[in-house]
């Protein structure tokens, strides 16, 4: 197969086992800053106490619409009332200085909204074994907007609290580029896709190979194929019958060749063991009278 399918072919195993991968285990691949994340792994904590002062400024921390409170604890609900133990009965005051302390926790003037209730969770610090339990200057349940006034305000409670500041969540229009890496790295889209590579590269490397054979036909081995041996009458030492010195080696004994009965091609035709041809026709005067000839060419 040609390389170029094998490479898609891999692409395409690749692509699908880990899709499969994605998809059964459920995995997030997040390409973007991850430093949301590290801000709620270990969170900075605007105050800690039961009495206080905190300062709101939109125009230090734009995107900054109030905090959360927190209150040590776990979400328990052991009485089964619909509200966390930890802040079953809490009670807190925040207000802007310079104005009276509001008399009841409802009061317009009391800018924190409490979230109790079972139905309002927030697991992003229970590690850190604190429970959430109410909003500062925005209210969770409408659409998030800062309802706080820029200045110093007051904050007493009746427990321990402590204050995380809450970013207004703006959306940004993704560009096309985000959305299909979106896409491709949920798992489902690069799914359908992978028998497509699968496809191309089995017919990708198919086709090339067959064109490939067309253009260079059989393989031709370079070389001599043959191994090609002379034998030369003359080179060889006969003796009194016309025969090869050497022939004689095919006999056990001179008696049997003499007395023995003669074998079809020894006497007039074959390829013998010292080489050359007896050529058929030949009789011993033949061949004394051709070696006397030589031996005397020779002398010459």
């Amino acid at each position: 197969m040609h390389p170029a399918g094998r490479l898609m072919i891999v692409f395409g195993i690749i692509l699908l086992f880990g899709s499969v991968a994605v998809i059964l285990f459920d995995l997030e691949i997040s390409v973007g800053d991850s430093e949301q994340s590290m801000v709620e792994e270990d969170p900075i904590f605007d105050f800690s106490g039961q009495n206080g002062n905190i300062t709101f400024n939109s125009e230090n921390d734009e995107n900054i619409i109030g905090w959360r409170l927190y209150v040590l604890g776990n979400y328990i609900d052991s009485d089964n009332n619909s509200k966390w133990d930890s802040c079953e009965e809490l009670e807190v005051f925040i207000w802007i200085q310079g104005s009276e302390k509001p008399a009841e926790l409802d009061d317009k003037e009391n800018i924190f909204r409490p979230t109790c209730d079972v139905n309002n969770t927030r697991q992003d610090l229970s590690d850190f074994a604190l429970v959430y339990s109410g909003d500062i200057c925005f209210n969770s349940s409408t659409p998030p907007s800062p309802i706080c006034s820029d200045g110093n305000y007051s904050l007493e409670s009746n427990s321990f609290v402590r204050l995380v500041k809450e970013e207004q969540n703006i959306e940004t229009q993704k560009s096309i580029s985000e959305k299909i890496i979106e896409y491709l790295l949920s798992g489902y889209v690069t799914l359908c896709i992978s028998p497509i590579f699968l496809l191309l590269g089995l017919i990708i490397g198919s086709s090339l190979d067959d064109d490939n054979t067309k253009k260079k036909g059989p393989k031709v081995a370079s070389g001599p194929q043959a191994e090609w041996r002379a034998y030369s009458l003359a080179q060889s030492e006969r003796g009194s019958d016309g025969l090869a010195k050497s022939f004689g080696r095919h006999l056990k004994t001179r008696k049997r060749q003499m007395t023995g009965k003669s074998r079809k091609g020894n006497l007039r035709g074959g390829v013998h063991k010292g080489g050359g041809l007896f050529l058929g026709g030949w009789t011993e005067e033949d061949s004394n009278a051709e070696y006397k000839k030589k031996v005397e060419d020779r002398r010459k």
